[in-house]
């Protein structure tokens, strides 16, 4: 039977080396965050051995639900992710540091390890929309110079040994 849902495989079962054939099936599964609970649906391939009658679902399946979920939860996929960061013209770094997280949890979304929380969702959609980046830029530069005059204190100016000296006479 070769239909539109099956394909041959020319990867070997991992259990006794036969060929194995890929049926695509649509599937549901429960997927939590948090207290919530969501139901995903995802098409996806399923390699099936007919001499061990083996069944498993391999990276590309992987890959596919891990997008179903961030679509069922209104997320960014790591493809739209990594397309923003392309047209943005950026460096895995520079992309990271306008966003304002660490270049491993970028990492992380990209490689769908884990999945951006909504904040940060936001954040890359505005990115990604026309201006959004030099806004983005804008705005972190406004940020950054605002904070440097709020946590200027003139009890905290002097040497190491001078506000040590002030902090053992310090008392409310």
């Amino acid at each position: 039977m070769n239909d539109m849902n099956v394909e041959i495989h020319a990867d070997a079962c991992p259990c006794c080396d036969g060929k194995t054939q890929i049926h695509w099936v649509e599937r549901e599964f429960d997927w939590k965050m948090g207290n919530q609970s969501f139901q995903v649906k995802s098409r996806i391939p399923v390699e099936y051995c007919q001499e061990c009658d083996l069944e498993f679902e391999g990276e590309e399946a992987e890959i596919r639900k891990h997008d179903a979920i961030c679509r069922t939860i209104g997320r960014l996929t790591p493809g739209d992710i990594e397309s923003i960061q392309k047209k943005s013209n950026m460096s895995h770094k520079q992309f990271a540091e306008l966003a304002g997280v660490g270049t491993a949890s970028l990492s992380r979304w990209k490689n769908r390890k884990t999945i951006q929380d909504e904040s940060i969702d936001r954040l890359l959609r505005l990115i990604s929309q026309p201006g959004g980046v030099l806004r983005t830029q804008i705005a972190k530069s406004e940020a950054d110079t605002s904070c440097g005059k709020i946590l200027t204190f003139r009890g905290l100016q002097g040497t190491e040994d001078q506000l040590r000296k002030k902090s053992r006479n310090f008392s409310l």
